[in-house]
């Protein structure tokens, strides 16, 4: 259903409320507080940009545009320093190369430098002083088969090509460490199931709905959890553990959580504020 200028809904699953303004612009706020607002890409009328995120103490960044469409600073008062984003690849013109913090008397400081390979991948994260931050690598479906971190410890990935019922796309497939960790995942898409061995041999299930929701776990030694939600708001309304034992979960009208039931019968009640989706009282079970 369209929003219209003035109107706005909430979304209990993902805490997010949503207002569209009069003008044109959307705000979207979360229930910890923190604000998007959103302006007219002037570049493709079908999306809309950020322009400032800000939190409920009136703390904000303003985000700045060049006439490409990139981001070229971010800032907040006027006096404090600012962070500018460079771009400097021929062939990759929105690829950000170099960030820099800039102060209002003194030089700038260089934050963070970026490699691309020929394809436009990110392949390394330097800091100011030139050192290797982070190392990825790629294969030719455009999937990261390497991801480095600063104690130099590897991260290597193999990736399938999967069709299921609600979608298609590549799925890791294989990991290992430089430490000597393993896994092999294995998708059983019909039923949205995956299948996750260690190198040790010890499996583990996974299995999801069609809004991605997981509904069952089965650990290492056999345990299984499963897990029921609701349809439209995605909210979990109960589990129930491995040795049968059963919570429920009760929510108010915005999707707070109000009750929890446990296998026991006893009850924890939680009250929200009405306009900070903040608890403001918790009764203990």
């Amino acid at each position: 259903e369209a929003v219209l200028p003035g109107g706005g809904f909430y979304s209990p699953g993902e805490g997010l409320a949503v207002r569209r303004g009069e003008q044109g612009h959307w705000l979207i706020s979360s229930d910890d507080g923190i604000h998007w607002l959103f302006e007219g890409d002037p570049h493709h009328p079908q999306r809309q940009r950020l322009k400032m995120l800000g939190d409920r103490n009136s703390n904000c960044l303003n985000l700045y545009y060049d006439d490409r469409g990139r981001i070229t600073e971010i800032s907040g008062e006027q006096q404090r320093p600012c962070i500018r984003l460079y771009y400097e690849l021929a062939a990759h013109p929105r690829r950000v190369t170099q960030i820099y913090q800039h102060f209002p008397e003194t030089a700038p400081l260089l934050l963070r430098r970026y490699s691309y390979d020929e394809a436009g991948h990110l392949n390394g994260v330097y800091d100011s002083t030139g050192h290797l931050l982070r190392e990825f690598a790629y294969d030719e479906n455009h999937c990261m088969t390497l991801h480095r971190q600063p104690g130099g410890e590897g991260y290597y990935y193999q990736w399938g090509w999967y069709e299921g019922p609600d979608d298609a796309g590549w799925r890791v497939t294989g990991h290992h460490t430089d430490s000597g960790a393993q896994y092999r995942l294995d998708w059983r898409m019909a039923e949205r199931v995956v299948c996750v061995t260690d190198g040790m041999g010890r499996t583990r299930f996974h299995q999801w709905d069609a809004q991605n929701q997981v509904t069952a776990y089965q650990d290492e030694a056999g345990q299984v959890t499963t897990f029921r939600w609701s349809d439209e708001e995605r909210l979990l309304l109960g589990m129930t553990d491995p040795q049968g034992g059963k919570w429920r979960y009760v929510y108010d009208r915005q999707g707070h959580i109000t009750e929890t039931h446990d296998p026991l019968g006893r009850v924890a009640q939680t009250q929200w504020h009405p306009v900070w989706h903040q608890p403001e009282t918790e009764v203990d079970a």
